[in-house]
């Protein structure tokens, strides 16, 4: 893997990558605040190390990830704008995760979660390193 499929590999390998951006070499601006279907939120733009770049979007009164909007290449060159929003935040073990997500682009989808574990059932040597 290399440029732009190696930085989303990378990218997805955190539960959290927002916390990995300087790690990532990837570059946040905050833009300004935008109305997210009636709600105020900041936007970031994220520049990636490849050239790579995307929006995310976070609610001003809660700080929760609302949308992500990116330009996703497809075959032949061409790229789609690919919207992901984000809802339904549920505490697990004391941290909110998103339970539905919505992703319009090339191909409409939800995903809605009916349970997220946090570490259950996973043994601690399997995080060991030798």
């Amino acid at each position: 893997l290399e440029d732009m499929q190696l930085d989303e590999v990378q990218r997805s390998a955190y539960a959290f990558p927002e916390i990995h951006y300087a790690e990532l070499g990837q570059v946040a601006q905050l833009m300004g605040i935008v109305d997210i279907n009636g709600v105020k939120a900041y936007r970031v733009n994220v520049k990636t190390l490849p050239g790579g770049r995307f929006d995310e979007y976070y609610e001003v009164a809660t700080g929760l990830k609302l949308r992500r909007k990116e330009h996703q290449a497809q075959e032949g060159g061409a790229a789609v704008q690919v919207i992901t929003d984000y809802s339904d935040y549920k505490p697990v073990n004391g941290v909110l995760f998103p339970h539905t997500l919505h992703q319009g682009g090339a191909m409409e989808m939800t995903l809605k979660a009916t349970e997220i574990n946090v570490n259950k059932g996973i043994g601690a040597t399997v995080f060991a390193v030798e």
